[in-house]
């Protein structure tokens, strides 16, 4: 019984490791993020395509200068103002969930 505690006890505690060592910092999430405004402008041409490639970039300015990162070791929440919403993000093991957005 005690080699069974002794290896969920190792197991938790390498699990919280790999959470604290993978907790994206604010470098991974613009690359993240302007991957993901790159990837809804992609596949425009013409006017469309540089209308979208105009609020992307206005997008990926708005959102470094309104971030605030609150880091809890394990995982991360960023919140933007991106034009006119707010958005929120969980950074989480070296991936980022959308929380949600508002007015």
């Amino acid at each position: 019984m005690t080699k069974l505690v002794a290896a969920l006890v190792a197991l938790a505690i390498v699990f919280v490791a790999a959470l604290a060592l993978t907790n994206p910092d604010e470098a991974d999430f613009f690359h993240w993020y302007e991957a993901r405004l790159a990837e809804t402008s992609a596949g425009t041409r013409g006017l469309t395509g540089i209308v979208a490639r105009a609020k992307e970039t206005a997008l990926s300015v708005s959102a470094r200068a309104t971030l605030e990162r609150k880091s809890y070791v394990f995982f991360t929440v960023y919140r933007i103002r991106a034009l006119d919403k707010r958005e929120s993000y969980l950074g989480l093991l070296g991936h980022f969930i959308p929380l949600g957005s508002g007015a």
